[in-house]
């Protein structure tokens, strides 16, 4: 999944400009979800396991401004590259199990647009395998 995230800057404070999140969901007991804030922080989440860490990394590429962001359940690994950079690359213990795409969006006071669902081929899978998002 590849998106941008902006922040919504008409709000008065940065309180206001919170976590915008997004994910993939198999069933409320299997989900994964990347989460960015304002001041750059990338987290990973999973119910899929209480002990699984999924990361939390820092960024200064959002600092405010809109952000590029791939996300990728593959196998079991859950993979979120901010522009050109892979930040989490973990091991949820689990695939992704259906066909179909579900996907969960907490859009807290900001704006998701050029969304697009890319269909990886086996390239893309080495690709973002080696640490390199799609194009």
């Amino acid at each position: 999944l590849k998106l941008k995230i902006e922040d919504n800057e008409n709000k008065d404070t940065k309180n206001e400009r919170k976590t915008a999140s997004i994910g993939f969901i198999n069933s409320k007991e299997s989900l994964v979800l990347a989460s960015v804030n304002p001041s750059g922080t990338v987290s990973g989440y999973t119910n899929v396991s209480p002990e699984t860490d999924l990361g939390n990394e820092k960024s200064s590429l959002r600092e405010g401004k809109f952000t590029e962001v791939q996300i990728a359940w593959v196998a079991t690994y859950f993979l979120v590259f901010v522009k050109d950079k892979m930040l989490i690359k973990s091991d949820v213990g689990i695939p992704r199990g259906t066909a179909k795409i579900s996907l969960l969006a907490d859009n807290t006071f900001a704006s998701f647009s050029d969304v697009e669902y890319l269909k990886p081929t086996l390239d893309d899978l080495k690709k973002m395998a080696a640490g390199k998002p799609l194009d």
